[in-house]
């Protein structure tokens, strides 16, 4: 992903990424919804990431619809788990 040469180009990229968010956003909304309102024994996010597959196994949502706040989310993965992983191996 190589970074934007303009204010507009940064722009679109920006708004891009905030669409994405907004889609997976709705995707685990719904997945968690439906779990408290079914009363099932499962994760919201598993529901939600089982939806998101159905999704782009039926096509209703294509990879490069998400794929670059996934990249993004999975290129800064670590910094996602840093604080977990440092409460892990404190001493306390």
């Amino acid at each position: 992903m190589t970074p934007p040469r303009s204010a507009q180009h940064r722009a679109a990229h920006v708004l891009r990424l905030l669409g994405q968010a907004i889609l997976l956003t709705l995707v685990y909304l719904v997945g968690t919804t439906l779990v408290s309102t079914l009363h099932l024994p499962v994760p919201g996010n598993v529901v939600g990431l089982l939806i998101l597959l159905g999704l782009l196994a039926s096509g209703a949502v294509r990879p490069s619809q998400i794929d670059e706040l996934c990249s993004f989310v999975l290129k800064h993965m670590a910094f996602f788990f840093c604080t977990a992983g440092r409460r892990t191996h404190d001493p306390r």
